[in-house]
């Protein structure tokens, strides 16, 4: 990731530094690399750490859960109603006579994959490259940005080929790059482009609200696994062990064993009450392209002036990925110890 981002930090300064003017914006357009970046990095590891949140979960109930047969895709069988008086002894996972019933169904406590996130991150990164496009142009109208958005375009349509996208995914790419291959034509062509950024800005914000729905809907599905009262059979089987005259080393894992179950649940509410880092970078992304367009659509001839509206956008951004790697940091810690 870090070779990339110098890769693309060098790519924007041979595109910028051909003249004065290039010079003058070069700082705004790096800056906004550099957030943009950060931005999709963090929603990457936030994710990272919802699949070890998960993992670490179906451990715990694999390792205290013995009728409950363990298989590396994350499933288990669980009744499909319950008994209508509770029996504290049932265990969690269906019985041979549950099955026998057809009183059983198969339940994945492992919900996401990696993959279900790639296309969302790599959407995110074209429209990062767009807006590093968009605040050379706001900077600079007469700044050649045909690469920069060509830049944008290509990351679009290596999606857009990708195999089992979304119904939201393809919307939003589709949506996304068709944008970006007018605006790359009329830039071209030499044509004015602010009608066409302020007359389809609106529509890019709703192809992320697209991305934002899809990654939301990834979620619910780890939260509705998540909700579950799962780890209390793991708490009663650990409460039914023989308690007597416990030996002192028995104790210290006692210990360590109840406070990792304590953190992981507690992290496990914690990433179920709040959005994830994606949700809240796109957010940022939203506020910023209103921010630029706002400063097209004024028509701003002061450049002091319009300096000075960029570098709020601009610090408004980099406030925003801030908040998001404080997040990131307060939740990985965490999970690491529990490990």
């Amino acid at each position: 990731m870090k070779m990339i981002t110098y890769i693309t930090k060098l790519i924007i300064v041979l595109l910028l530094t051909g003249c004065s003017s290039g010079k003058l914006i070069m700082n705004h357009t790096q800056e906004t690399v550099t957030a943009g970046h950060e931005a999709i990095s963090e929603s990457q590891k936030y994710f990272s750490a919802l699949l070890i949140l998960q993992q670490k979960r179906a451990s715990v109930i694999y390792a205290t859960q013995p009728n409950c047969k363990f298989n590396i895709d994350g499933n288990i069988t669980v009744r499909i109603a319950e008994d209508p008086i509770p029996n504290p002894n049932t265990p969690l996972c269906a019985t041979p006579l549950d099955i026998q019933k057809k009183n059983a169904m198969t339940m994945s406590i492992m919900p996401l994959h990696e993959k279900m996130f790639k296309p969302d991150m790599d959407i995110l990164s074209a429209f990062s490259d767009y807006l590093t496009a968009l605040t050379v142009y706001t900077s600079d109208p007469k700044h050649p940005i045909g690469d920069l958005v060509n830049k944008a375009l290509s990351k679009a349509e290596s999606v857009k080929a990708l195999a089992n996208l979304t119904d939201n995914q393809k919307k939003s790419i589709n949506g996304l790059a068709a944008f970006l291959q007018r605006l790359a034509e009329e830039e071209k062509n030499g044509r004015d482009i602010s009608k066409l950024i302020k007359n389809e800005g609106q529509k890019q914000a709703d192809n992320l609200n697209l991305v934002k729905k899809d990654i939301h809907q990834l979620k619910d599905k780890y939260d509705n696994i998540m909700r579950r009262d799962i780890f209390n059979f793991s708490v009663d089987n650990f409460n039914k062990r023989n308690r007597d005259y416990p030996h002192p080393l028995d104790i210290e894992k006692s210990s360590d064993y109840i406070d990792k179950l304590m953190t992981l649940n507690n992290l496990t509410q914690k990433s179920i009450k709040e959005p994830t880092a994606a949700e809240r970078a796109i957010d940022a992304f939203q506020k910023y392209h209103i921010g630029l367009i706002s400063i097209i659509d004024d028509k701003i001839t002061d450049e002091k002036i319009k300096e000075e509206r960029i570098k709020i956008q601009k610090d408004n951004l980099k406030e925003a990925v801030g908040y998001i790697k404080d997040i990131v940091k307060e939740f990985t810690p965490l999970l690491v110890a529990t490990l």
